[in-house]
């Protein structure tokens, strides 16, 4: 009788693209290819667990983008409990790391 395999010693099929964790200023989480989507694991600092689908990141960047100049601010609400208040360099920079997700997402 053979001893099963553990699920790290089946290699990946070929065509099959793996999760890849990306590690930002305001979001650190995880990609998924596969699903397309992006499993936010930390906001900053703070742990978090909140998965955005790919139509969803490209909508948040968007509206940033278009009033990122009417507000000096933005509240990102972590876990449904803690509020963080992004200033301007802050939304600059998670702009940005939304657009880096979004060109890794394609």
């Amino acid at each position: 009788m053979t001893k099963p395999k553990k699920a790290q010693d089946i290699p990946a099929p070929q065509n099959e693209r793996v999760q890849r964790h990306v590690n930002g200023a305001i979001f650190s989480g995880e990609l998924n290819y596969d699903a397309k989507e992006f499993t936010v694991t930390k906001i900053k600092n703070i742990p978090a667990q909140s998965v955005i689908k790919h139509r969803q990141l490209q909508a948040i960047r968007n509206y940033l983008t278009k009033t990122k100049g009417s507000q000096h601010s933005y509240t990102i609400t972590i876990n449904d409990q803690i509020p963080l208040l992004l200033n301007t360099t802050e939304v600059e920079q998670l702009v940005n790391e939304l657009e880096a997700i979004d060109e890794l997402l394609h």
